[in-house]
């Protein structure tokens, strides 16, 4: 029989240093999620906090290497979709940050200059957009029969 959800929290509260986005209630939504089971949740929390460490990866090097290249950081899929959706020119290399802006720009980030930085929520939207983007490509891509 399945092992119903407790009300202790199942996971731990990250330390203090780390982004809200690794809090994973905001981004991941993973208490809205509603699983039946502590395993189903965990399952889930540990993905989320996958992509959450990348998007820290991606935001960390956007601050700190600005002008290296986004293929040396993402992978080189995720810099051709993202390309593609923004309408950017192939000649040109995407650097890290404009990578992270665009990305956030697929989140709702109105890439202003006056706007600053992309915020966590807005990085995670454009990441959910991609990826589902990344899965649609993929399906069409596949031969059916």
């Amino acid at each position: 029989m399945a092992q119903a959800l407790q009300a202790t929290p199942i996971i731990p509260q990250p330390a203090t240093n780390l982004p809200a986005v690794l809090y994973l209630q905001t981004p991941g939504r993973v208490e809205s999620r509603q699983y039946e089971t502590a395993e189903r949740l965990e399952r889930v929390a540990g993905l989320l906090s996958m992509a959450a460490v990348r998007l820290l990866q991606l935001k960390t090097a956007a601050k700190e290497t600005p002008d290296r290249p986004a293929a040396e950081v993402a992978p080189k899929a995720w810099v051709d979709m993202l390309r593609a959706i923004r309408k950017l020119p192939a000649a040109q290399e995407m650097t890290v940050k404009t990578f992270v802006r665009q990305l956030a720009g697929l989140g709702g980030h109105m890439m202003r200059k006056c706007d600053g930085d992309p915020g966590w929520i807005t990085l995670w939207r454009g990441y959910e957009k991609l990826n589902l983007m990344m899965r649609g490509a993929a399906a069409a891509r596949k031969r059916c029969g």
